[in-house]
């Protein structure tokens, strides 16, 4: 946090922003080269879970980013429903995620890319838009007198997440990008320039070590360590696409993937 404060005035943090990276970085080509070659070396049978015909190593040669997308919207959906007993509902073009991914006809987006970095990706992403429309829902039920209990009022002051993407493969294939808007909070642009800083969060209360978290496969935290935005920025880019934001205090954040 301290980190983040302090990197307009010391060239020094920006200089270890960029170490780290780099570091991570490294550290991705390594996990992607041991879990290629082993997942390349792995026998077919029962140990390989059923491997899909669409996938070389790590690589998905289908992948889907809606079908990733649901599966990141019902994570981050699970962390919401277990802090916060209210969850966002996810638009995308329109229509309910749930009902989308259910349509005929689709998952005409479809592309090689390694679907495990995407999943991260649209969680951090999807952890962040559902955290900021839930604090848009609470500031709202201060000023709202409506009826029923307090988690059926807050649910209904709760924006939705929209997603635009593309439906037509060719343009697909030219320009591979995502948008994710929300209508939260919002940021200002002291907050905005912070957003890829490292250990930097707006969470007021959040874990400041590893260890203040019991099990992270049960109550890892909706946001607080700092760690997302910027390591999806590093997955991003590592096959040269990026992360960009845009927000308005009290209007919500807009963030583009280019894949």
């Amino acid at each position: 946090l301290e980190l983040a404060e302090a990197r307009q005035e010391l060239w020094q943090v920006r200089e270890i922003e960029q170490s780290l990276d780099d570091f991570f970085t490294h550290r991705l080509t390594l996990r992607l080269l041991i879990s290629h070659v082993h997942n390349l070396n792995s026998p077919r049978g029962a140990n390989t879970r059923g491997k899909r015909e669409d996938m070389v190593g790590v690589i998905n040669l289908n992948t889907q980013p809606i079908a990733t997308l649901h599966r990141a919207y019902m994570a981050a959906r699970f962390m919401c429903m277990r802090d916060f007993q209210i969850a966002p509902d996810l638009l995308v073009n329109g229509m309910r995620c749930e009902d989308y991914v259910l349509q005929d006809g689709f998952g005409q987006q479809h592309f090689a890319y390694v679907h495990t970095h995407l999943f991260y990706i649209f969680l951090e992403l999807l952890k962040n838009a559902a955290r900021a429309s839930i604090e848009r829902g609470q500031m709202e039920m201060e000023n709202d007198s409506g009826s029923g209990t307090d988690i059926e009022r807050l649910q209904a002051l709760v924006p939705s997440m929209h997603v635009i993407v593309s439906e037509k493969q060719d343009v697909w294939d030219q320009n591979r990008s995502i948008k994710l808007a929300d209508s939260g909070v919002g940021m200002d642009r002291t907050v905005l320039s912070k957003a890829f800083c490292y250990f930097y969060s707006s969470v007021k209360v959040r874990p400041t070590v590893a260890a203040e978290v019991s099990d992270f496969d049960k109550s890892v935290p909706l946001a607080g360590f700092g760690f997302g935005l910027p390591v999806s920025r590093v997955m991003a880019r590592y096959f040269s696409g990026d992360i960009d934001l845009n927000s308005i205090p009290g209007k919500g954040t807009d963030a583009y993937v280019y894949l």
